[in-house]
């Protein structure tokens, strides 16, 4: 039997920034699993003049079909909704992230999934923290 070539391709590498404060907007949103977890990935787009300008980060949510208080999304989703708390069983779409510019925090991803410590030019940026809207 003749093996087949597998349609793997690679997905090209992640930005890495200074770890700092940034201006920047959501651009989209999707959905995924890692490790049997469903995850919620915010993509952000940097849009601070200078060299970083443009790039595009991501923030992870760990979600689930019920959002607790305690959950990272959760405290996120009010700060993008100017602090009106969701009432039991409202729904807390993403969408609610659009047409605002929010001031984040970037942080440099060191280590893989195995807490195995990743080569300098392996290190990526993900949006660590939601500080506040700027306009929106």
């Amino acid at each position: 039997m003749k093996e087949k070539d597998c349609d793997l391709t690679f997905a090209g590498d992640y930005e890495h920034v200074p770890d700092k404060v940034y201006e920047a907007i959501v651009t989209r949103y999707d959905w995924g699993e890692f490790y049997q977890r469903k995850k919620l990935y915010l993509w952000w787009k940097i849009i601070s003049i200078g060299p970083h300008e443009g790039k595009e980060l991501f923030m992870p949510f760990n979600v689930f079909k019920k959002i607790t208080k305690s959950s990272k999304y959760y405290e996120a989703w009010i700060l993008a909704n100017k602090g009106i708390r969701p009432k039991k069983n409202d729904r807390m779409s993403p969408k609610v992230f659009k047409n605002k510019i929010f001031s984040i925090k970037t942080r440099t991803v060191v280590s893989g999934r195995k807490q195995g410590e990743l080569a300098k030019n392996d290190c990526y940026s993900v949006v660590d923290e939601i500080l506040e809207i700027c306009a929106g």
